[in-house]
């Protein structure tokens, strides 16, 4: 078995994250800062022999930001003004 690189780590990391952001979305600021961390994980982690994963952990912290960010509007933590008032 090959040894695992630092790179590999954040992969894994990255997917972890973004799956614990989406189950945190009704915490709209900390799922937001959760799929942020995973995002610059994942990215840094795409060049590893990991990258399904960090593919994945993009997917992830991608859908886990559009979903804290609905909640955070819903919950009215943000204005939402469509006149961009």
């Amino acid at each position: 078995m090959a040894k695992r690189t630092n790179r590999d780590w954040m992969a894994i990391a990255s997917m972890a994250l973004g799956l614990i952001a989406v189950l945190a979305c009704g915490i709209p600021r900390l799922g937001a800062i959760m799929c942020l961390v995973g995002l610059v994980l994942a990215i840094k982690g795409y060049a590893s022999s990991m990258r399904p994963f960090a593919i994945a952990g993009i997917v992830i912290c991608i859908v886990g930001l559009v979903l804290a960010n609905i909640m955070a509007v819903a919950t009215g933590q943000i204005q939402y003004s469509p006149g961009g008032a």
